[in-house]
């Protein structure tokens, strides 16, 4: 059986075209019965009876992400300083960015970020003590500004 280039829409009647509709695999033809327009009106509607519900539920969520966001950063943590080797508490343990380009501070992320993107994130870092880290940017900040013909300190 060929399939049309159209459909019409379940709410509104209109023949519209396949490329107004989401997909929907459970339906025979593979489309949403309503269209996207239908669709976001109705999606809105529900949303206005009921804000403080969609603010709860979203709520909860965040804070499971949240959750969810700080058990990967506090399990990248859980590793020796690249620098010294040795092992310390997460809260001592930093991230220096040293590949890519860096977006964001990998704590901050914890409210902002999906947790694949913090991933992407902490994959660009090393995981160092923060002693170590302090002396890694003090390099970086002795070279560069010899670079730029400054005195040294």
């Amino acid at each position: 059986m060929p399939i049309s280039s159209t459909k019409r829409c379940g709410r509104c009647a209109r023949i519209k075209s396949r490329e107004e509709f989401h997909r929907n695999r459970a339906r025979k033809d593979g489309l949403q019965s309503a269209c996207k327009e239908c669709q976001r009106s109705y999606v809105q509607a529900h949303f206005d009876a009921d804000p403080a519900y969609y603010r709860k539920k979203a709520s909860k969520r965040n804070r499971v992400v949240r959750a969810d966001i700080r058990k990967l950063i506090r399990g990248a943590k859980a590793v020796p300083c690249s620098d010294c080797g040795v092992r310390y508490p997460y809260y001592v343990m930093d991230f220096d960015h040293v590949r890519g380009k860096k977006r964001f501070n990998v704590g901050e992320g914890l409210a902002t970020h999906s947790p694949a993107v913090v991933r992407r994130e902490i994959d660009k870092c090393d995981v160092v003590c923060a002693n170590c880290h302090r002396t890694r940017e003090h390099v970086k900040r002795v070279r560069k500004r010899a670079a730029q013909g400054w005195p040294e300190d």
